[in-house]
């Protein structure tokens, strides 16, 4: 990870995402190979709601600009206009 020296801002996001990672693996240890828990971690730091980005949007929602799906919108009976 590249940073600039004196902008503290960037820094404190990429440290909060790093601390948030590593509480996330631990409370998922055990489950699963190492692969397949990142790939959980991922999916969901990625569809969750993030303050820092605007409109308080989700990373994958910036990127691609458009609501992710996820499996729980697969559960959810759609709804049908007539």
């Amino acid at each position: 990870m590249r940073r600039l020296v004196y902008h503290p801002q960037s820094n404190g996001q990429g440290e909060r995402f790093i601390e948030t990672c590593k509480r996330s693996l631990i409370k998922l240890e055990g489950e699963e190979c190492i692969s397949e828990i990142l790939d959980t971690f991922l999916r969901a730091y990625r569809s969750s709601p993030n303050q820092a980005l605007l409109n308080n949007g989700s990373p994958a929602e910036a990127f691609l600009g458009r609501i992710r799906r996820t499996a729980l919108d697969a559960m959810l009976p759609s709804i049908v206009s007539k």
